[in-house]
C-alpha cells in the first residue's frame, strides 16, 4: 500500500478548543466525528506510518461503526482472505465451535493510517510529540508538550487522553492496572481460511490465536509478564504442536491491559478518557478497537454539546461499553481448577461461543 501520509508537524496556534493526545483508533474516532468548527490538535508520541502489534481483525460491531459513520475502509487496508468466519479450539478436551459471525482481516498499519487520514484534514497533527506535562487553567487546560522542533505550551478547553494502555493521566496519577504481554509470530504459508482462537492447559490463562494474513499464518498469545523466556519457550512448543514446523519470519510483542470493572474510569481531573486508555478493552480476548472507536465518538459528541459538566454525560454515555466489558469479563477462559487446568471447559465452549468476541 502507497503510503498516504505526508509527514508534517503543524501546530498552527496556541489555542485549541481539543487536544487529543494518541492518534491510533480511539483518538482518530475522537477528532473525525468532531464537527470542522471546533479547533483540535491532536499529538502522537510516534512517526506515521507507525508500527502496531495487532493480530488484525475487525469484529462486527467496528466494521457496522465505520459504514454507520460513512467511512468504507478501501481495499488495500484489507489483508488475505479479507472476511473469515472464527473456529474455536478446546485441545485439552477435542472439541471445537465454528462461530457463525464475520470477523474482518484487516492489515492494521494500513488501517491506522487511514484512519488518520479520515481525521487529519480538518485538523492539526504533531507526530513525534509528547504530552510532558499538564495543569488545571481558567476555562480549561495548560499542556506542555515536546514536539521535534521544541518544546510548546497549549491552551485547550478539552483534553482527550487516548493513548492506549501507557495511559499519560492515569501514569500521573499513579493508577497503575494489570497488564499481559501479548506476542506473536509471523509463520510463512496459511493452511487455514478462518480466525482460529484456541485453548489449552499449556498456556498462561489466554488464547492462541491463528490469522491467516496475506500467506502468512499470525500465531499469538498473551501471558503475564513474568517468566517472559519460559513462557515464550512454552508457547514455541505449543505452536509446533498446531502443524507450524517452521521457524518465524519475524515476532513481536507488547502491552495490553486486562483490566477488571474497578479499572474502568473515563475521566480524570477533567479530562476525558477514550479506548484502552480508559480499561476499555475484552478483558479475555484483547479486542479494543470496537470500543476506541465507539468511545471516541461518543466523547465527540459529548464536547460538541458543550454541556455544563461534560466529563459527567461523558461517562454517564460510556456506561454501555462497561457493561459489555463486565459481560465479557464473564466469559470463562478455563472453567476448571484455580491452577488454569481447563478440565471441563470443553462443557461451558458452546454455551460461550457467541459471546466469546
Amino acid at each position: 500500500m502507497e503510503s498516504m501520509i505526508v509527514n508534517k508537524n503543524s501546530i498552527t496556534r496556541s489555542e485549541y478548543d481539543v487536544l487529543i493526545v494518541g492518534a491510533g483508533p480511539a483518538g482518530c474516532s475522537a477528532a473525525f466525528s468532531l464537527p470542522e468548527d471546533i479547533n483540535t490538535l491532536i499529538i502522537d508520541r510516534l512517526q506515521f506510518p507507525r508500527s502496531k502489534v495487532c493480530g488484525g481483525v475487525l469484529i462486527e460491531k467496528s466494521w457496522k461503526f465505520l459504514r454507520r459513520t460513512g467511512l468504507d475502509i478501501p481495499e488495500s487496508v484489507f489483508a488475505e482472505p479479507g472476511e473469515m468466519p472464527m473456529k474455536i479450539t478446546d485441545m485439552d478436551n477435542n472439541f471445537q465451535v465454528d462461530v457463525k459471525r464475520t470477523f474482518y482481516n484487516v492489515k492494521r498499519n494500513s488501517f491506522d493510517e487511514w484512519l488518520w487520514k479520515n481525521c487529519t484534514e480538518n485538523s492539526n497533527f504533531s507526530q513525534l510529540t509528547v504530552m510532558e506535562k499538564f495543569e488545571k487553567a481558567k476555562d480549561g487546560f495548560l499542556s506542555t508538550i515536546k514536539t521535534p522542533n521544541g518544546r510548546k505550551t497549549v491552551r485547550s478547553t478539552h483534553i482527550v487522553d487516548a493513548t492506549g494502555a501507557h495511559s499519560f493521566t492515569k501514569t500521573a496519577s499513579g493508577m497503575r492496572i494489570p497488564v499481559l504481554v501479548a506476542y506473536q509470530e509471523w509463520i510463512k504459508g496459511s493452511r487455514q481460511e478462518h480466525f482460529g482462537t484456541i485453548y489449552s492447559s499449556e498456556t498462561d490463562g489466554y488464547y492462541v490465536w491463528t490469522i491467516p494474513k496475506d500467506g502468512f499464518t499470525v500465531v499469538g498469545t498473551a501471558f503475564r509478564p513474568e517468566r517472559v523466556k519460559e513462557k515464550i519457550s512454552n508457547f514455541r512448543k505449543t505452536v509446533k504442536s498446531l502443524g507450524f514446523k517452521s521457524m518465524p519470519e519475524r515476532f513481536e510483542s507488547a502491552i495490553i491491559l486486562r483490566p477488571c470493572k474497578d479499572d474502568i474510569m473515563f475521566t480524570d481531573g477533567g479530562i476525558m478518557l477514550a479506548g484502552e486508555s480508559a480499561g476499555l478493552i475484552g478483558p479475555n480476548t484483547g479486542e479494543g478497537i470496537s470500543f476506541a472507536l465507539r468511545s471516541g465518538e461518543i466523547c465527540a459528541k459529548v464536547i460538541e454539546r458543550c454541556t455544563e459538566n461534560p466529563c459527567h454525560e461523558y461517562s454517564e454515555s460510556c456506561m454501555g461499553l462497561m457493561k459489555e466489558i463486565a459481560e465479557k469479563g464473564k466469559i470463562p477462559v478455563f472453567d476448571g481448577n484455580a491452577d488454569g487446568n481447563s478440565s471441563s471447559f470443553g462443557g461451558t465452549l458452546k454455551m460461550n461461543a457467541d459471546r466469546i468476541k
